[in-house]
């Protein structure tokens, strides 16, 4: 009779441990099918908040991808020790971002002292895809599944979008690379969604749509209808963050023309109406204390870039530390992690910040080259040997690329380099066509009558050339370490260059060296480049505000400025002449 009783509670015991085998497994298996959103701030910046030790998080920011490309958590660490995590997503509805307060207070609940509120999304509700996208990364099912019940009344849909399984089964014929980056979290970024190879005048004609300020105070009282729902969700943050006493800061990121004074209007009468705080940097004099320039510091007409975000997050590091009280932990038990974080933050982050001051091609090279997890591409366009020093060729040669340091005028070029696997390959072709006929030293000009058939045979000579050109080019493609595929196409005399990554063609497409650095460890493109070997033997820095002012105050007139420099000349004459009939405008108004 004992060994009949102990024989079942060992099977009683044994179908427990099945049953939470198999719940587990059903999990595990529900995370992996969902879809990745990593661009959307899921599962690399969602699923690595999960991870963080509990009531080690002292400032949540919150909000939509407005946020999380323009405010560095873990550069606020550095400068003052703040323990912050950025929880921006990808139009991020308000309804969400409740949910996601509720969240990070149950996870931190003795820490958590200061929430920062992005105020963009107040403008509307977003599709049902991205709604999920962040949803799906909620870590308590409970909030996920009262989440999720606020966007539908039908319990099983509900429920279906609660459990990931029942939503996703049907996607295994589509796993592929990207669904094993959400098993590879990157907590040194916390939430930052950081890009450092794009700004806003280089890829946009800003004449006639130069984003600029309102001012506080202005004449204009209009005042923008946001969205009910979010007005309602955020009331649930006041009233939560109060009955928790967290101190709740209302925030707008610089940006484009997306938000205007009429929703300044409307977010400063609540933020009166309760009592908060608001900071609005598309006004004055936020917008000039940070020295905010969208040419430079926006990389569309509504993100930031890296070179904005760093403004703004020295600005908001400065704030949290001086009128909000916040903890410096640097030091302090319990929170060694972070120093981890920030080493490889340094490692990743500052490494590419390093290549982008880099002005000398070689320099550039050089230090990309010493990065084990960097694949790197060179393609020619037009003439990239000109402007070559007899060091820069000598460096390229030391650097093991022999054909690079005897290029020639017009020549075609290309090499892929794979430092972690030491190899390098090289191709070249010379360009044999006639050079340019000098111009005639006395001007001598003869006129002659040209016929029609001198127009034909004009023609047929040119497509003969642009025939001759297209055999100059070079080609070549292959697979990266991590399976992606690659493929380049380069020539002087044919003007070409590409280099498409995975389908996407990442070169800058400029006269001289182009060069794109592919890192197979984060599985992105993390700079594209241009050196313009043709006519100068380096390129203007990175940081262009500083070298404008340096090169007009040490006297060079505007009309000898380079490209880069004469481009962003003109987008601040404009946008200095744009406030001036806005201030013109304001007092006429008063």
């Amino acid at each position: 009779m004992k060994m009949n009783v102990i024989s079942g509670r060992i099977a009683i015991i044994r179908t427990i441990i099945f049953s939470l085998l198999l719940i587990a497994g059903f999990i595990m298996l529900g995370n992996f099918f969902q879809p990745t959103f990593s661009l959307e701030n899921n599962y690399i910046g969602k699923k690595a908040f999960n991870m963080e030790p509990e009531n080690t998080i002292e400032v949540a920011l919150i909000g939509s991808s407005v946020l999380y490309h323009g405010v560095s958590s873990m550069e606020m660490y550095e400068d003052h020790g703040i323990s912050s995590w950025n929880l921006g997503s990808s139009a991020q509805p308000v309804s969400s971002s409740y949910y996601i307060l509720e969240e990070t207070y149950r996870m931190n609940p003795d820490s958590l002292k200061t929430v920062v509120f992005e105020t963009f999304e107040l403008q509307g509700e977003v599709t049902e895809s991205l709604r999920r996208s962040i949803t799906d990364a909620t870590k308590y099912y409970d909030i996920k599944y009262r989440a999720n019940r606020d966007h539908t009344d039908d319990f099983k849909e509900a429920l279906s979008y609660t459990i990931p399984l029942v939503s996703y089964h049907s996607r295994w014929s589509e796993i592929g690379e990207g669904d094993f980056d959400k098993l590879k979290p990157r907590p040194y970024l916390r939430g930052f969604y950081f890009d450092t190879g794009r700004r806003y005048f280089d890829e946009n004609l800003f004449e006639g749509a130069i984003p600029s300020p309102y001012r506080q105070g202005a004449a204009d009282d209009e005042v923008a209808a946001l969205d009910a729902n979010g007005l309602y969700y955020l009331e649930k943050i006041i009233d939560f963050c109060r009955e928790k006493d967290i101190r709740l800061v209302l925030l707008k990121t610089p940006m484009g023309d997306n938000w205007d004074e009429a929703e300044y209007n409307a977010v400063r009468l609540i933020a009166e109406r309760y009592g908060l705080e608001y900071y609005d940097f598309n006004s004055e004099p936020l917008y000039d204390t940070i020295g905010f320039n969208p040419a430079t510091d926006l990389y569309d007409a509504d993100h930031m870039n890296y070179w904005g975000a760093r403004k703004l997050t020295k600005w908001l590091g400065d704030y949290l530390a001086e009128e909000c009280g916040t903890t410096d932990v640097r030091g302090m038990a319990g929170y060694e992690f972070l120093e981890e974080n920030l080493a490889e933050y340094q490692d990743k982050i500052e490494d590419l910040v390093e290549l982008k001051s880099m002005d000398d091609p070689a320099d550039y090279l050089s230090f990309a080259m010493t990065k084990p997890d960097y694949s790197i591409f060179i393609t020619v366009r037009d003439d990239a040997a000109s402007a070559l020093t007899d060091e820069q060729r000598e460096r390229f040669k030391i650097c093991g690329l022999p054909g690079l340091s005897a290029i020639g005028f017009r020549d075609s070029y290309l090499a892929v380099i794979e430092p972690g696997k030491g190899y390098i390959y090289e191709d070249s072709k010379k360009d044999m066509g006639e050079q340019e006929e000098p111009e005639d030293p006395d001007n001598l000009i003869v006129m002659e009558t040209v016929t029609l058939e001198d127009l034909r045979e004009e023609t047929k000579a040119k497509e003969e050339k642009d025939l001759e050109n297209e055999e100059l080019s070079l080609t070549y493609e292959g697979n990266l370490p991590d399976n992606g595929y690659y493929r380049l196409e380069s020539g002087g005399t044919s003007n070409i260059s590409h280099c498409e990554i995975n389908g996407q063609d990442e070169s800058r497409k400029s006269r001289g060296i182009n060069i794109v650095i592919y890192d197979n460890k984060i599985h992105e493109v993390v700079d594209s480049a241009a050196f313009d070997t043709c006519a100068y033997s380096c390129r203007v820095g990175e940081d262009l505000e500083s070298e404008l002012e340096k090169t007009l105050t040490g006297g060079t007139d505007a009309a000898d400025l380079t490209d880069d420099l004469l481009k962003l000349y003109q987008f601040n004459e404009q946008s200095k002449e744009v406030r001036s009939q806005m201030v013109e405008k304001e007092g006429e108004g008063g």
